[in-house]
């Protein structure tokens, strides 16, 4: 499913069936409610795991700063939209800060 144009949003929570497999984002996307989570992968596996979860129909990834396997994470995934395997709006990726890390100052790209 195309994740739509970022535009002005009209969000408000609700609470969502979880009976199907999506959640419809205040977007309009469709999100998986499934995702492969990467907490506590060892090094050098992330990447492996996610290239195996994107063939085997994995649509959503969840990941965050703190994980600290976000460039492996990554990296994999850039080269699966390289391949042409799967494009990137067709990928949902959660990313997670620490909750002392919310104010832009303290933000890093990694």
């Amino acid at each position: 499913p195309a994740i739509p144009s970022a535009g002005p949003l009209n969000c408000s929570w609700q609470p969502v069936p979880m009976a199907g497999t999506t959640v419809r984002l205040c977007t309009g996307a469709e999100m998986p409610v499934i995702a492969l989570g990467t907490w506590k992968s060892a090094a050098g596996q992330a990447a492996a795991a996610v290239t195996a979860a994107i063939r085997a129909g994995y649509r959503n990834i969840d990941c965050a700063n703190d994980y600290g396997n976000e460039a492996e994470v990554g990296t994999a995934l850039a080269e699966l939209f390289e391949a042409g395997e799967v494009r990137r709006k067709e990928v949902f990726v959660q990313c997670k800060l620490w909750n002392t890390n919310h104010r832009r100052e303290h933000v890093r790209a990694d």
